[in-house]
């Protein structure tokens, strides 16, 4: 059949489908040519399957030139209809990505190996079990010296006390009236012995702290009732018990427990006088 105009451009015939009389039958069947060789295709492939189509495999970027290149080949299978592919068999031994910075990648592990041997020295202590049983030895013997002093120095502090002999002033502690006062002071100051005696009575008062100490010895000194008609320096028709013996002594007994000042010393004992007609009071009342 001859073309109608001369202008029509000419293609190369790819397949021969029939000879029709009009140009519409022969489109038709072009269209139900096609659409039955895109069935026959969709079941070579298998159900649910797409057209496979070929990508082009890109080289890779100049960080990753080292790295070997796999690519993967798509294989039509005639036989069963279905697609199979292939890989190369370097994707198995696929190396991680050259970051173009091995000196501080070797740096990294080189630290961190140096940093395993610290750890490991510190944790683990080459010491046999010789050497820790000498140490236990050493310390046992050390500990034995410290309990020996410990008891020696007890001892001896008893042994103080003991040797002093016969209580003196057991008979007037604690004073209760002013003349019992007066006979204990003038019985001090022509007794040593009795001096002593009444400093290491004092020692062994015992105390948080120089103003809790100074109280405790006070309060076996004087009662509370005692208290009321003295003060420290003899204000408002009082007893001057500043310059007594018992004072002195019991200043010196505070001094060599505690770091106590004079001032200190007469704000405690004035600030302890002032207070025996209270501590009286609630005495009575209980």
């Amino acid at each position: 059949m001859s073309p109608a105009d001369e202008n029509w451009p000419l293609f190369k015939v790819s397949k021969i489908i029939g000879k029709f009389s009009s140009y519409e039958q022969a489109l038709a069947a072009e269209r139900i040519a096609v659409a039955s060789s895109d069935s026959e295709d969709a079941l070579e492939r298998g159900p649910g399957k797409r057209k496979i189509k070929l990508k082009t495999i890109h080289s890779p970027p100049p960080s990753l030139a080292e790295v070997p290149k796999c690519g993967t080949i798509f294989e039509e299978d005639s036989t069963s209809g279905s697609s199979s592919f292939t890989q190369d068999t370097s994707m198995h031994s696929r190396s991680p990505p050259n970051t173009g910075d091995d000196s501080s990648l070797a740096i990294n592990l080189k630290n961190s190996q140096d940093l395993s041997n610290v750890v490991t020295i510190a944790t683990v202590d080459d010491v046999s079990n010789s050497d820790i049983m000498n140490k236990l030895v050493e310390l046992q013997a050390t500990l034995n010296m410290i309990t020996l002093r410990l008891n020696t120095l007890e001892s001896d502090r008893q042994k103080k006390y003991q040797e002093v002999g016969e209580d003196l002033i057991k008979d007037y502690l604690p004073l209760k009236e002013l003349a019992q006062l007066i006979e204990f002071d003038e019985f001090l100051q022509s007794n040593e012995e009795a001096c002593k005696q009444l400093v290491q009575k004092y020692l062994q008062c015992g105390g948080k702290n120089e103003a809790d100490f100074l109280r405790r010895i006070l309060s076996q000194t004087l009662t509370n009732s005692l208290g009321t008609f003295c003060s420290w320096t003899g204000q408002k028709n009082n007893f001057r018990i500043k310059d007594t013996t018992i004072m002195k002594l019991m200043r010196g007994a505070v001094c060599k427990v505690f770091s106590c000042s004079d001032c200190l010393f007469d704000k405690i004992v004035m600030e302890w006088l002032r207070h025996s007609k209270q501590r009286l009071l609630r005495e009575q009342k209980n």
